[in-house]
């Protein structure tokens, strides 16, 4: 009798436990349902709640419309100032902020100047590679830093792959050109016919057009070593001066060719 009254009492000891196991995974499933994950408000966003509010829009109207927390929108409108001066950086490019977090000043404004040169060495059609277009992002942010006096601040910006590939989607938004990147098509557009070859293997080049092709890779080959921006452009500049007259005869050749294909 004493048995069994113990092997009862262990049962309801194994039920309770279960009961108590099984209410304790109902509240962390219930827990987990509950976590919401955090919204990330662009610039752009910020700028229309501050937009909507400055033409009479209240908060509860702007919290709805927006799905957002009517103290989400108390606290961006107490950092009017803040956000427009991020504006002002930014210079007219919020679609740089249209993905992923907000960034601070410093990115906004070397994101922006990074965006204007790769469009200048677009016009130029000058080829650029990944990792001189990672060099001239720290020179960019650098050079940022110290314009604002920020060299103390401990942000960190290592120009990493995950930035560039990042980067390269909020350019492509912005509606820049697409980038003249080097990969290894560009090699094959510049190998040698083997006829050309020979004749430069024997030291005389006598191909007008040749010569000045070699000049344009050579300025390629110019720009994606140099990482100093202002004497790259020097240098190209040099070299362009170097072989104007070169670029005079080749256009006096083909006018000689067009005349002579003319009827008199």
């Amino acid at each position: 009798m004493l048995h069994s009254f113990q092997n009862g009492n262990k049962s309801k000891r194994r039920n309770c436990a279960g009961r108590m196991e099984a209410g304790k995974r109902e509240n962390s499933t219930d827990y987990n349902r509950s976590i919401k994950r955090r919204k990330t408000i662009t610039l752009a966003q910020k700028v229309d709640i501050l937009n909507r509010k400055a033409r009479g829009d209240k908060n509860c109207m702007i919290s709805r419309d927006l799905d957002l927390h009517e103290a989400t929108i108390r606290r961006i409108i107490s950092r009017k100032d803040q956000i427009m001066e991020k504006c002002k950086a930014a210079s007219g490019c919020l679609a740089l902020q249209s993905h992923g977090r907000n960034r601070s000043l410093c990115m906004i404004r070397m994101e922006h100047l990074l965006s204007l040169w790769i469009e200048e060495c677009n016009k130029k059609e000058l080829v650029l590679r990944r990792q001189t277009v990672q060099a001239k992002a720290l020179q960019l942010f650098s050079q940022v830093r110290k314009e604002r006096n920020e060299t103390k601040s401990k942000e960190t910006f290592s120009a990493s792959k995950g930035w560039y590939s990042g980067f390269m989607k909020r350019l492509k938004s912005q509606g820049v050109a697409k980038l003249r990147e080097a990969d290894s098509t560009n090699d094959a557009a510049t190998e040698v016919p083997e006829g050309k070859a020979k004749t430069r293997k024997s030291g005389r080049i006598d191909d007008l057009e040749e010569i000045l092709s070699m000049v344009e890779v050579l300025k390629q080959k110019i720009a994606n070593a140099d990482y100093d921006d202002v004497r790259c452009m020097k240098v190209i500049q040099e070299v362009d001066k170097a072989f104007l007259p070169y670029k005079r005869m080749r256009k006096e050749k083909k006018k000689i060719k067009v005349e002579q294909i003319l009827p008199d």
